[in-house]
């Protein structure tokens, strides 16, 4: 379980005050932020997705480890790891996955 205490503005800064916390329970599968379709990992077409944007995601940890990282390559990945790809389930969003992690392996 983990506690956050609310941000606050100073300035041009956002920063935790020593206020009081909220508590905030994370699970690792399932949910949605409109409250439905809690089943992110289910179906052939929706691993297939993960496991390809997960193996990118390994691969880039190698080369940050390596030192070549760059802001660039951290936007590849992080296109590739939209919720659009695996949320709907469909062959469109599918399609549209595979298209980005090709053209973010050309990067990373």
């Amino acid at each position: 379980m983990r506690h956050f205490t609310q941000p606050t503005r100073s300035r041009d800064r956002t920063y935790l005050s020593a206020g009081a916390t909220t508590e905030v329970r994370l699970k690792s599968t399932g949910g949605s932020w409109i409250g439905s379709h809690q089943h992110w990992q289910e179906g052939d077409l929706r691993q297939q997705v993960l496991a390809a944007v997960e193996q990118l995601s390994q691969d880039y940890a190698k080369v940050v480890e390596s030192g070549e990282g760059s802001d660039e390559k951290s936007r590849a990945l992080l296109l590739c790891e939209t919720s659009c790809f695996v949320y709907w389930g469909s062959d469109f969003w599918a399609q549209q996955a595979k298209l980005f992690i090709e053209w973010a392996r050309g990067i990373v």
